[in-house]
């Protein structure tokens, strides 16, 4: 099985990923329990290596294994190092009785169950000026709480190093020298000893330590178990804080090159400021100077880690199941090709589901490159080849060509593989060949671009558009221009129809406009749309594409629908066709054209003539007969209209008239009726060993017989999903077939 990114050569995952499972499962709790975050350094099964008082950020491979927190030392199954000669690699029980840190998370010595004061025979001596000075053990007598830490040569205060790791809340004028750093100074001994043994802060702590029953490891204990839980549940709120602005496609932090801004303005650090005012120790956390795992690299991995879990689950659904893989392409604003791929598969409950796996950079976009990104995802996915039982591409020659093509080199691993081109794909190509055929279609359109382009692009220009728009008597149709885009397929219609609405007021827009514009190009332009929305060819252009392009938008629409079948998307592209054809008829154009006379009466626009009859040139003549020409101005546009339609037509025919689709077809046609004997062998021999030909026919003839009315495939599925798990094994060839 292939790594996925994150992952190294052996499969190992980071332990940030163990978190996004936990999460994910709703165990993170009882997981997090063998682990702890605090202080300084989260430690895990990575290496580690610090004695630096900065330290950095671990990553977040680091917080997986339950190891304990050290600023010097990171506990886990991996090294540790420092630069200090007497550090020694953590054992076995230091692991399991970690060291804990105080509460800025500074590191401090072992506590025992009551003060270490060892009387040793010879202290070690420490240089001050020109004397030497050791501790003297006849200061355990008069001064009870002193706590000797060996190795280190320095005391500090028992009360209060307990008080301070069991969160107690005393005065802040601690002295860190007989909690933190250790003290050191013999020359000023007895001095700071007195003066600390009469501080307040001492004296809360000998209090605090009276007035518990529970012993010192206890309350360590307890100390510890309370930190951890609270640092447990504040990485908790970090993870949930990144997954909400994932899920709402919101970035995690932004560009702060600018000097004015920096980290805090980020989504996530405000949306943890914002949780903060209600959670104070988010607040304190926050104040945090390092260590408080928002850094970048632990954002990329958190949502690294969900990405993978996401993938994980679907491929825990699709394992085992039959699918279809769906790729297209496009270029970034890197100016990079990107390759998205998704996988398409019905569940045990008869529904589809298409789930993106993700966008794929291309090293170039041959065949054979695609082809190598698609098997490395399969492969990444776990998932076999040979359960790809169908391909969804576009129709460019790369993807769909015979001889080299994507889908054919696909196919030749996988023969069960059918490729389909992409419903939403091939009507946008028939709509682009029929469009580009007619020359007074291909002509309007580009004008109304043109027009959509100056009102959209412009305020100043929609300003004006509105404020004639409303000085109107009476408003009609809508009062904005929508943009005709190229690739949105179902808005083009849409676009024409708001032209043909706003006729008059974009006309008198232009004359405004113009006079408002100095720019001598924009100026050419809007005389450039106004001229055109003056001739009747382009009326006449933008009337009859807004006929056609409703029919083609509304077959659109429905042909994008995920739950629709190859059969049923053939029916109503068939509908559409048959529609089309019913008003390729004299009466038809004569209706349209009343129509087209009457808008044009009410805008300023030329009337029709007709051109100057040019003879065609003897090289392009066929045969002996005299050339014809319309004999009217309406005979000229009925030869358009219907030229228009039998153009849009064919080349919906051609689209859609693919091997793929027929096989499908057949798949779903022996549902009406079983007894096909060929086809059903057809079908048999083509999917090998998936189907059994003779069991298929038994159950689909059960399955006749059990639904009354059978129409189409919905009508199964409706039936089978009445069914509990052991009537479903009686129609279980009729299942895999359904799959």
């Amino acid at each position: 099985m292939g790594n996925f990114p994150g992952e190294s050569p052996s499969g190992h995952v980071s332990g940030l990923w163990v978190l996004a499972m936990a999460m994910k499962s709703g165990s993170l709790l009882s997981w997090f329990s063998q682990a702890s975050v605090s202080g300084n350094c989260a430690v895990g099964s990575g290496n580690c290596s610090s004695n630096e008082s900065d330290h950095e950020v671990c990553s977040a491979s680091e917080v997986a294994d339950p190891a304990s927190v050290s600023d010097n030392c990171a506990v886990g199954s991996g090294d540790c190092s420092s630069d200090e000669s007497d550090h020694e690699v953590c054992s076995a029980s230091e692991v399991a009785n970690p060291p804990i840190l105080d509460s800025r998370g500074h590191n401090s010595p072992e506590i025992p169950e009551k003060a270490h004061q060892p009387f040793l025979s010879c202290f070690p001596k420490r240089t001050f000026g020109k004397q030497q000075r050791a501790f003297c053990s006849s200061w355990y007598a008069k001064f009870p709480w002193l706590h000797y830490q060996e190795g280190e040569d320095k005391v500090y205060c028992f009360h209060c190093l307990v008080s301070n790791r069991c969160h107690y809340p005393i005065s802040l004028n601690q002295e860190d020298a007989f909690i933190k750093t250790g003290f050191s100074d013999r020359k000023r001994a007895l001095e700071k000893f007195k003066k600390h043994q009469l501080s307040h802060s001492h004296r809360q702590a000998v209090d605090f330590i009276m007035n518990t029953t529970k012993n010192v490891g206890e309350l360590v204990q307890k100390g510890y178990a309370e930190q951890k839980a609270e640092n447990r549940q504040i990485l908790l709120t970090i993870f949930n804080c990144v997954r909400y602005l994932g899920r709402q496609g919101l970035a995690l932090r932004g560009d702060f090159k600018d000097e004015e801004k920096s980290e805090i303005d980020s989504n996530l650090m405000q949306l943890l400021l914002l949780i903060a005012v209600y959670n104070p120790p988010i607040s304190k956390w926050l104040k945090k100077s390092h260590n408080k795992f928002t850094s970048p690299g632990i954002q990329n991995e958190m949502v690294n880690m969900m990405a993978l879990s996401i993938l994980r689950e679907i491929r825990s659904k699709v394992a085992d199941k039959w699918f279809t893989i769906m790729v297209d392409e496009t270029t970034d604003l890197s100016n990079t090709e990107q390759m998205v791929f998704c996988l398409r598969y019905v569940d045990d409950q008869f529904d589809v589901h298409e789930e993106v796996i993700g966008l794929y950079s291309l090293v170039s976009t041959s065949a054979d490159s695609i082809v190598f990104t698609i098997k490395d995802i399969l492969l990444r996915l776990n998932l076999r080849l040979d359960m790809c039982h169908g391909q969804c591409y576009d129709g460019a020659s790369t993807m769909s060509g015979r001889r080299s093509g994507v889908s054919t080199q696909i196919a030749g691993i996988e023969p069960r593989a059918l490729y389909t081109h992409c419903y939403g794909h091939a009507l946008n190509l028939a709509t682009q060949d029929a469009i580009k055929g007619v020359k007074i279609m291909a002509d309007a359109l580009e004008t109304v671009y043109e027009i959509t382009k100056l009102i959209k692009k412009s305020p100043k220009r929609q300003s004006i558009f509105k404020a004639i728009k409303n000085l109107e008597e009476v408003t009609t149709g809508s009062i904005k221009i929508r943009i005709l885009c190229p690739t949105r397929w179902t808005v083009r219609a849409d676009a024409l129809a708001s032209i043909t609405e706003n006729y008059n007021t974009l006309q008198l827009t232009w004359d405004v406009a113009k006079d408002a514009t100095k720019d001598t190009e924009i100026r050419a332009r809007i005389a450039g749309v106004k001229a055109q929305m003056n001739q009747f060819n382009f009326f006449f252009g933008v009337h009859l594409g807004k006929k056609i392009l409703n029919m083609v938008d509304n077959l659109s629409r429905s042909l994008q629908a995920t739950s629709k079948s190859a059969c049923h998307g053939q029916q109503i592209v068939g509908l559409t066709l048959t529609t089309l054809q019913s008003i390729r008829s004299d009466e038809s154009f004569q209706a349209f054209w009343d129509t087209v006379e009457i808008s044009q009466a009410s805008v300023d626009v030329t009337a029709p003539t007709l051109s100057r009859q040019r003879k065609v040139p003897r090289r392009y003549e066929i045969g002996e007969s005299a050339p014809e020409f319309p004999s009217s101005v309406q005979d000229h546009y009925r030869q358009i209209y219907f030229e228009a339609i039998d153009l849009v037509s064919s080349a919906i025919k051609g689209r859609f008239d693919q091997e793929g689709f027929k096989m499908l077809q057949k798949l779903e046609s022996i549902l009406k009726e079983p007894n096909q004997p060929d086809r059903v062998k057809e079908i048999t021999e083509f999917y090998g060993s998936d189907l059994d030909l003779d069991l298929l026919k038994t159950q689909l003839n059960v399955l006749h017989t059990s639904i009354e009315s059978l129409k189409d495939l919905k009508s199964v599925i409706a039936y089978l999903k009445t069914l509990n798990s052991i009537e479903r094994e009686f129609f279980y060839e009729v299942l895999k077939w359904l799959h």
